[in-house]
């Protein structure tokens, strides 16, 4: 072919026929579900395989390690035998804590007791001394009250003795 021809018969040309095109579309389709028929295929051999491998819940058979009835009991009442020996170890640290408990509240009562006494005998002995100085406050007043016609009266006995 010549390139005149060539040109020719591209530009007659408008592309594929629309049947074809339909044809490789559907073919195209059907690639694509093939290849979405296998994957699915493999992923399920895959999952039972994988189940295969585990070990079903439901099949029961018998276990040589599993513990006689009288083993289960021994263990039973080591541990019930265990369990009282700290409860019981738990309550005695409990009854020695509310003992000393008892004992500082006691120590802190007759403290408290001997400080309050302490404060009382103390504010006594205060208002005692402040009575004491009030004694005297009020003799040294009435004693001034009454200076005035003491000296007057002495001024008077006294009044011929200077002259």
């Amino acid at each position: 072919m010549t390139p005149a021809l060539a040109t020719l018969f591209l530009a007659q040309s408008e592309g594929p026929p629309p049947e074809l095109l339909a044809w490789l579309s559907a073919a195209a389709w059907l690639v694509v579900f093939i290849g979405g028929l296998l994957g699915i295929a493999v992923a399920v051999k895959t999952l039972r395989e994988k189940k295969e491998g585990l070990p079903s819940p439901l099949v029961v058979k018998a276990d040589e390690e599993f513990a006689t009835v009288a083993a289960v009991k021994e263990l039973d009442r080591l541990a019930h035998g265990r369990m009282s020996r700290e409860r019981n170890e738990v309550n005695r640290a409990i009854a020695t804590m509310e003992a000393d408990k008892r004992a500082s509240e006691l120590r802190l009562d007759a403290e408290l007791e001997s400080i309050r006494k302490q404060i009382g005998d103390n504010h006594e002995a205060g208002e005692s001394r402040a009575n004491k100085i009030h004694d005297r406050i009020n003799a040294l007043v009435n004693d001034n009250a009454t200076m005035p016609t003491r000296v007057v009266e002495l001024l008077r006995t006294t009044k011929g003795l200077l002259g």
